[in-house]
């Protein structure tokens, strides 16, 4: 079992994946959607924190 937690937001970068693992295993694809506010009130690495005003 493989576990790879990625952001793919392009369904070409999905469908490419798939079809590697596929041929060896098993592929889910899971989709979780959380709302912006959220990810940057989480975001310790500061990943998705929007540049602020005026820069």
């Amino acid at each position: 079992m493989a576990i790879c937690a990625r952001i793919a937001p392009y369904d070409s970068t999905r469908k490419d994946v798939r079809a590697m693992i596929e041929p060896f295993d098993g592929f889910i694809l899971v989709h979780i959607s959380t709302p912006g506010e959220v990810c940057e009130q989480r975001d310790q690495r500061a990943y998705a924190r929007k540049p602020a005003p005026g820069s």
